[in-house]
């Protein structure tokens, strides 16, 4: 994403016109249906263009470790805020998701990790699958 595309996210979270910590049905209805039974005590997830954290944070309420992504500053900030003490059970990263890495020398690079989840919700640039 371009530098106007980062700022026109930030200037959306201060607008508020994305600020909802429901979590998406599917979430909930997939979770309950594949998830949940296959990791009762929480798990690792890693939460992609996660916004405000309405699925990091309902996935922290059980118990599950999160790595929050997300372009905007302002989303991550308000994610914390959202969280409030369950924060401490989810990881805040402000990064370009076109500019992730797998070795690190350019962009940036997720901490090496085994992700039993990973939530995409409201993204797609096709240009990061071959």
């Amino acid at each position: 994403m371009s530098r106007s595309e980062h700022n026109a996210w930030n200037q959306r979270y201060r607008e508020r016109s994305h600020h909802s910590t429901d979590p998406d049905p599917f979430l909930v209805q997939a979770f309950e249906q594949y998830v949940a039974a296959e990791f009762p005590g929480g798990g690792v997830a890693l939460d992609l263009a996660g916004g405000v954290g309405r699925h990091a944070i309902w996935l922290a309420r059980r118990n599950w470790t999160v790595t929050l992504v997300d372009i905007s500053e302002v989303g991550l900030e308000q994610a914390r805020k959202n969280a409030g003490p369950l924060a401490s059970r989810i990881n805040f990263v402000a990064a370009d998701l076109e500019q992730l890495s797998s070795s690190g020398r350019e962009g940036f690079s997720l901490p090496r990790a085994t992700y039993d989840l990973v939530l995409v919700f409201f993204y797609l640039e096709r240009s990061l699958f071959p």
